[in-house]
């Protein structure tokens, strides 16, 4: 699904750095008041703790000894251990009175139980409000596993297999999670606050289902400011490509060709046909949902083990790096510097308003201008439903324009926009103004009902005057056979 340009819902600006993000939405409908959210992100803490026990001594240590001995702070270069620093993080995320804690995956080094009911216990005990009218409340949070989390390496089975397997052992951090009530299962949840849209996705494969791509096109025709949660960053740019020597989700390099961990962890190497489908279309799904045009305003990532900040939306600053300085109005893919290092990010997102107060979506609707392409009134019926706009279309902007509710308006809107256009080559402009849309409504009722036929046109100058700005429309529908019209658009 992807706007085109002709109607932007908001404008977006980011500016961070590298522990920081900020994101100013002015949203096109009117709002009562600012809204200001602050998430505290926390990814790769890789926890393991001592001694191991049972199966972790033959399929854990190697990822143990990887990161137990602790590993030098960003901040200050002092040697830090993995589960100190994740309890000052959360000690900042209580300080801080964070609306919520993105934990996107790598939480602990491999599916340790130990280290599992630390994290547990540090997250349903310790991060709570220390002051306010929520003063002793959980802090909610939400999860998705990295490639870690549910890893114990030298076991026998696919990696489907032993992650449906062992992800039951990080139960306990998604129980907990804010999300677990509406979506009681591992691979994909969403929570709204405050009129932002937190979508959480478990990519932690390098690939996406099919069945989590069905999600994430559900949750971005809810039509809500988004931030995407996931725990391998996305090949969007070619900057991208590859990223310090980690494969990325959905890059075209990914497979068993590029597979260069499989005999130190002992695993089955990575399929040779590459990337799934799913992964592909999520890809396309994800760029054709990014700001300014669509609602996703960033995708919050780990994995990496360093900051990256990768424009992606559809605006001039697309697939180029930018600093910290800039402000950038589009979508951007943020990666967090590694929480057992002291990584994190706060993420500020501000909801405005782009209009004053007393202005209305009618009053935008005066200047809202509909131009169709020249396909849609050259092609054949049998195409037209790929290639033009039809009257459903006409009907849904209509809607928009006079009354629906937004939430009913958008729906439409996201199930409509392939058909528009704005290519060089247009034919004559429908309309001047959001006003006579109602005409052109008005028209295709009568048509559909057989009150207006071509003879009446010719025959009726104020029949022709009233429908003037209809008549490429008109034109269409009297050249168009009724019933190949109703056999390929689905109605009379």
């Amino acid at each position: 699904l992807q706007l085109r340009g002709w109607w932007q819902p908001w404008q977006v600006e980011h500016r961070w750095s590298e522990t920081t993000a900020k994101v100013a939405v002015r949203q096109a409908w009117p709002t009562s008041a600012t809204v200001s959210l602050h998430f505290l992100q926390i990814s790769d803490s890789h926890i393991t703790l001592s001694p191991l026990s049972g199966q972790e001594v033959v399929y854990g240590k190697r990822m143990h000894d990887a990161f137990y001995g602790g590993s030098p702070c960003l901040w200050n270069r002092s040697t830090v251990q993995t589960a100190p620093m994740f309890r000052e993080l959360v000690d900042v995320a209580a300080s801080a009175a964070v609306d919520a804690v993105l934990l996107s995956g790598d939480i602990v080094s491999f599916p340790q139980a130990s280290a599992v009911d630390t994290v547990s216990g540090l997250l349903n005990e310790t991060m709570r409000y220390k002051c306010g009218p929520q003063q002793g409340r959980r802090i909610p949070h939400v999860f998705t596993s990295g490639n870690h989390d549910w890893f114990l390496e030298g076991l026998p089975g696919s990696q489907p297999e032993l992650q449906r397997t062992w992800r039951s052992a990080l139960r306990p951090l998604y129980v907990s999670s804010a999300t677990w009530g509406d979506y009681p299962q591992f691979d994909y949840s969403s929570m709204e606050v405050e009129g932002v849209l937190l979508v959480v996705i478990d990519n932690s494969r390098y690939q996406v289902t099919h069945e989590q791509l069905a999600f994430f096109r559900e949750q971005m025709l809810r039509w809500l400011p988004t931030v995407l949660v996931l725990h391998v960053p996305l090949s969007l740019t070619d900057s991208l490509r590859p990223h310090r020597g980690f494969v990325l989700c959905g890059d075209p390099a990914w497979g068993e060709a590029t597979d260069r961990s499989w005999r130190d962890e002992r695993r089955d190497p990575w399929p040779k046909e590459g990337n799934d489908r799913a992964t592909e279309l999520f890809l396309e799904a994800v760029q054709a949902a990014a700001a300014p045009a669509g609602p996703l305003l960033a995708v919050l990532t780990g994995h990496t083990h360093g900051h990256d900040a990768t424009v992606f939306g559809r605006s001039e600053e697309a697939g180029h790096e930018s600093s910290s300085s800039d402000t950038v109005p589009s979508a951007v893919q943020y990666i967090c510097e590694p929480s057992m290092r002291g990584g994190h990010r706060f993420l500020n997102v501000v909801l405005t308003s782009a209009e004053g107060p007393g202005e209305s979506r009618d009053r935008k609707a005066e200047s809202l201008k509909i131009v169709l392409s020249h396909s849609a009134v050259s092609t054949p019926v049998n195409s037209m439903l790929e290639h033009g706009p039809t009257c459903s279309t006409i009907d849904m902007m209509c809607d928009l324009v006079y009354g629906i509710s937004k939430a009913e308006a958008q729906l439409i809107l996201m199930k409509q926009v392939p058909v528009f256009s704005n290519e060089r080559g247009q034919i004559e402009r429908l309309t001047q103004e959001g006003r006579k849309l109602r005409r052109i409504q008005t028209c295709y009722e009568a048509w559909s009902c057989n009150k207006l036929q071509p003879s009446s046109w010719r025959s009726n100058p104020t029949a022709l005057r009233r429908h003037s700005c209809c008549e490429p429309v008109i034109s269409v529908l009297a050249r168009t056979p009724r019933s190949d019209f109703e056999q390929a658009h689905g109605r009379a």
